[in-house]
């Protein structure tokens, strides 16, 4: 092989990772395989590094890096050179010592993110690892994010948020309403939400009063989440911001970091489109504990009926007090197991029993007055 790796050479290429094998990890290298999953990394690693080259020797271990008793003096005497990839800053300093006590070169590499980063450390000839550190990130503006973003790091992250958003904090927010309904209403009148948050109460509402019942809520669900995300506030922005629109120094609005957006029409023949609605749904179906939709569901004539559903259900609400008040009345109705509040006097009906706790969606659906599913799952990215 021409490296000292080989049987016939004497060497060997030292391998340790004590973590097992994740689903996550199948797309982020190539030596893993579905089977694998559940088993060690190094195992696995060096058995499919030696069905690729049979003369490499390969001993791998699944101890922590730093282990004594295992990476002792005479390990790191025996070593010509050393390759890092590993995932904190502790365990990389801890090796860049040791490689500057018994002097080897080191290559350290890693990924962060959209962000890579390689670094070659040669003894007495370049600095070590750990003689500079990377200036802290400077975080990414919400007006940015939401509003004008120009970099691939930005789109990211409002994906990110937006998941989080949508199948995490919301799903939370209802379940803790369905575990203590006053007390979490008085909570959000008292709380002022950042700018560029929808309102907790409004949110709240959708979640519970509008909540998809049936894996084709999902559906509707998904197409009102894109028309709010890709359409409404792309045009509520260029209303407040339209095309040609000078500020305050003179300059035009528009240019630099600032790209014009342009509002999208939903194709339901569009495959980007198609799969966003089907990825939605299908999140949403996960976290309300429903079967994911069938290809049926997911077929061009049902996505356009779909459409239909999401805009006949999609009329704006003024927030003012007599519909915050509908929307505290609606909720504490649904949480106690009451009829929907219809916004004119009428005698109450017979109290049915409570409602089993379920989740959210952040936009609005079609309400549905039948009984309440159980909790909800939040969803992690």
């Amino acid at each position: 092989m021409g490296v000292g790796v080989d049987a016939a050479g004497g060497g060997a290429v030292h391998l340790t990772d004590m973590d097992a094998i994740s689903t996550s990890n199948l797309n982020r290298q190539f030596l893993f395989r579905p089977p694998d999953v559940g088993q060690p990394k190094a195992a696995v690693a060096a058995r499919a590094v030696g069905a690729i080259n049979p003369q490499l020797k390969v001993r791998h271990y699944e101890s922590k890096v730093g282990e004594a008793a295992v990476f002792d003096e005479t390990f790191w005497q025996r070593l010509d050179g050393v390759a890092n990839a590993l995932d904190n800053v502790e365990a990389r300093l801890f090796v860049d010592r040791q490689c500057v006590a018994y002097g080897l070169p080191l290559l350290d590499s890693g990924t962060h993110g959209v962000k890579g980063s390689a670094q070659v450390v040669l003894p007495h000839a370049s600095e070590s690892y750990g003689a500079s550190a990377d200036p802290p990130e400077e975080s990414i503006p919400v007006c940015t994010l939401k509003s004008f973003p120009y970099a691939i790091e930005h789109v990211l992250q409002w994906a990110r948020d937006g998941f989080e958003g949508a199948f995490f904090h919301t799903p939370s927010a209802a379940n803790r309403f369905l575990t203590a309904p006053q007390q979490t209403l008085d909570a959000l009148e008292q709380e002022d939400a950042p700018e560029g948050v929808p309102d907790a109460l409004a949110a709240l509402h959708a979640a519970i009063v509008h909540r998809p019942s049936d894996t084709r809520g999902c559906v509707v669900w998904a197409v009102g989440l894109f028309h709010r995300w890709f359409t409404a506030d792309v045009a509520a922005l260029l209303s407040t911001y339209p095309p040609g629109h000078v500020g305050e120094d003179g300059a035009p609005f528009w240019g630099g970091t600032r790209r014009l957006p342009t509002p999208a029409r939903l194709d339901t023949e569009d495959p980007t489109h198609a799969a966003f609605l089907a990825a939605a749904a299908s999140l949403r179906a996960a976290s309300l504990g429903l079967p994911p939709p069938s290809p049926d569901e997911l077929s061009p004539a049902a996505l356009a009926a779909a459409v239909a559903a999401a805009a006949a259900a999609a009329a704006p609400q003024p927030v003012d007090a007599g519909t915050r008040a509908r929307q505290r009345a609606e909720l504490l109705a649904h949480a106690t197991g009451l009829p929907r509040w219809s916004g004119a006097p009428q005698a109450p009906a017979a109290p049915t029993a409570p409602a089993a706790p379920l989740t959210p969606h952040p936009s609005p659906l079609t309400p549905r007055p039948s009984p309440l599913a159980p909790r909800f799952s939040p969803l992690t990215p």
